[in-house]
């Protein structure tokens, strides 16, 4: 994607370092831990030491796979504890927070270190523009709200609370005591809320009373003035006295999420004056620039093309049949009905599909037999002008004429980035380039006939969230299979036509296994 060295780039004036991130940190180890004494972090002050161009990259490439996940979720309206569930693995892998235990500073301090360069480098690519912004400002946001409710215990958010320039005190045990009785009835619904939500409903613990008094005695208080929480006021939910608000430390989100808002959203307008300062820098503009015009684009390896062979099962023959083409994506279906119909496919269609086929486990040489029996099957073109014409093109993209570059198949971001298909061309992506009553048409052959689900696919084609529209065709269609599947996939996003390929046939694998299994029992 960018050029990158192991070279040391040498600049007059300028402080050369060897390419170990943390170096320059742990010479002030006492003063860094001092730093990150928190998980979490409302990021006002910025990074100030330096971190090498690769780890500026990967740094920020990391995070904006988490935070195109959360849009994903937000934009599907999934509840808090449903994105809690799809990002855990995501944010452990490549997000991690780990709470210290007193043996694992060096892990927490470089998790914090990464987790405050990888912000500020996407504050600065995001900061552009106001659309920009409010993307960023309300995946952050909802970042904040996970971590907070899915990583801090009572204690480490008290802590937390301590560290922020707000106005509130902390409520010892002797005033909780005082006022236990207040604070209970005020918070009881609160209470019974909390545990409803996070107790499995297979577990068999039942909530009532006992386990609501444990719960409360567990919860820590912190009073504010009043009119910060004007909400809960008016709906008469909290404790008021003497000017001030009793509210449990871990209902404190509200206040909390206020807070991050205000200072993010400042601190992006600042950060909009700063860019255009970066025009000359040869080095981080390019990174930047691709950070935020590739949001929504995850890499992916396709599953065969990673494993560096060819399925058994696909072939030139087997590529049009009904159990292969039902795990095909829409624009592949459209493509494949296309070549079959016409008999022929213009360039960039047939560079789409070829590298599609080739991303499944389609061989070069099942390719050209493929492609040959479609080209030729109503007499117009000889195997001749076929092999003389088009053969060299196919090869071409599984690396074995011209330059011999390995092509990867085209995700949606490619596939989008591409001109928009002219007549009789069939490329690109029908949640795009379709009117919505042909759109329609296609959703109907491939099973959605609900209309408030082509009423959402259609609105989020409207909007451009192309991508969303894709994913949530791909969950409607395999509604059935991802509610019964006990594996959870990493990141909910279809960004790449065959990681829709890729899950349709592992949900079916796992749902033949299952059945198998479950008639085994009987």
């Amino acid at each position: 994607m960018f050029n990158k060295t192991k070279r040391i780039r040498t600049t007059t004036g300028r402080k050369n370092f060897e390419a170990n991130p943390l170096k320059s940190f742990y010479l002030e180890k006492e003063s860094l831990s001092s730093l990150y004494n928190t998980r979490l972090s409302f990021y006002e002050s910025p990074p100030i030491s330096e971190i090498t161009l690769e780890d500026f990259e990967q740094w920020a490439i990391d995070r904006s796979k988490v935070l195109i996940e959360i849009e994903s979720c937000l934009a599907r309206n999934k509840t808090m504890k449903e994105m809690i569930g799809e990002l855990k693995p995501l944010l452990a892998k490549h997000l991690p927070l780990s709470a210290f235990n007193g043996k694992n500073e060096d892990q927490v301090v470089s998790e914090r270190i990464k987790d405050h360069y990888s912000h500020f480098i996407l504050r600065l690519a995001f900061s552009r523009s106001q659309e920009l912004r409010d993307r960023f400002v309300k995946a952050e946001i909802a970042l904040f709200k996970i971590r907070y409710i899915s990583l801090l215990t009572n204690s480490e958010q008290a802590e937390f609370l301590k560290t922020l320039n707000i106005d509130f005190d902390p409520v010892n045990d002797r005033e909780k005591q005082e006022f236990s009785d207040q604070l209970y009835d005020s918070n009881y619904a609160n209470i019974l809320f909390h545990l409803k939500s996070n107790i499995d409903s297979n577990s068999g613990i039942q909530v009532n009373n006992q386990l609501i008094k444990q719960q409360f005695a567990k919860e820590h208080f912190i009073k504010v003035e009043f009119d910060s929480v004007m909400e809960s006021v008016s709906n008469r939910s909290v404790f008021l006295r003497n000017g001030y608000a009793y509210i449990m430390a871990s209902q404190s989100m509200g206040l909390l999420v206020n807070e991050f808002s205000k200072k993010l959203s400042s601190a992006l307008v600042r950060t909009a004056y700063i860019y255009p300062r970066l025009d000359e820098d040869d080095r981080l503009l390019p990174i930047l620039n691709h950070l935020s015009s590739n949001y929504t684009s995850i890499e992916y390896q396709p599953e065969y093309a990673s494993r560096g062979g060819e399925s058994g099962d696909i072939n030139a023959e087997s590529i049009t049949t009904e159990p292969i083409m039902k795990h095909f994506p829409l624009e592949m279906k459209y493509l494949m009905k296309a070549v079959m119909r016409e008999n022929h496919l213009k360039y960039l269609g047939r560079t789409q599909l070829t590298l599609f086929l080739k991303g499944i486990g389609l061989s070069v040489d099942e390719s050209v037999k493929f492609f040959c029996k479609w080209f030729t099957m109503n007499g117009k073109l000889t195997q001749e002008k076929f092999y003389k014409e088009y053969k060299y093109n196919i090869r071409h993209c599984y690396g074995l004429e011209g330059s011999r570059i390995n092509y990867k198949p085209w995700d949606y971001a490619t596939i989008l980035a591409k001109p928009k298909p002219g007549r009789n061309e069939y490329h690109g992506s029908i949640f795009r380039d379709l009117k919505p009553e042909a759109l329609v048409n296609e959703l109907k052959e491939a099973g959605i006939t609900d209309q408030y689900d082509l009423t959402v696919i259609l609105d989020d084609c409207a909007k451009g969230n192309y991508i969303i529209a894709i994913t949530r065709v791909f969950e409607i269609l395999h509604k059935d299979e991802l509610d019964n599947s006990k594996f959870k996939f990493e990141g909910s996003n279809i960004v790449h036509p065959n990681l829709w390929f890729d899950r349709s046939r592992q949900l079916e694998r796992q749902s033949s296994e299952q059945k198998v299994e479950s008639d085994s029992k009987k």
